[in-house]
């Protein structure tokens, strides 16, 4: 499986975060099930299931979903920077071939930048 849109490590929550997952090893894939957890702070959510749009490809944005597992801003404690797993299990058409596995990790940051020409939607080290 090719999972595009998560090609850097930090990232900020107030900007769309578009997911394509594509390419599956063998034959045709029903379902992506995603379960996302905040390392930061153990909390996680039940999975979501995603369907294949005509092409076989999923298409989802997981900014909504990030945010639900950030912790809630307050005027003590500092904007903290939140380390997140993405486990992706894709499930076949035919349930005699094993399901397909991959888990990735992301840094996640409360904010947002308004996107200008070719400025980029995530953050970078100077």
């Amino acid at each position: 499986m090719t999972i595009e849109g998560l090609f850097e490590d930090y990232y900020l929550t107030g900007n769309d975060i578009w997911i394509q997952v594509v390419e599956f090893d063998e034959g045709e894939v029903k379902e992506l099930e995603l379960t996302v957890t905040n390392l930061t702070t153990g909390a996680t959510l039940p999975p979501f299931k995603f369907y294949p749009n005509p092409n076989g490809e999923f298409l989802f944005n997981i900014s909504q979903i990030v945010i639900a597992l950030m912790p809630l801003p307050n005027h003590i404690t500092p904007n903290s920077i939140q380390q997140f797993q993405f486990h992706f299990l894709g499930r076949y058409v035919d349930p005699a071939i094993p399901v397909q596995q991959q888990t990735i990790q992301k840094y996640f940051v409360r904010g947002g930048r308004s996107k200008n020409a070719n400025l980029k939607w995530n953050l970078e080290a100077n």
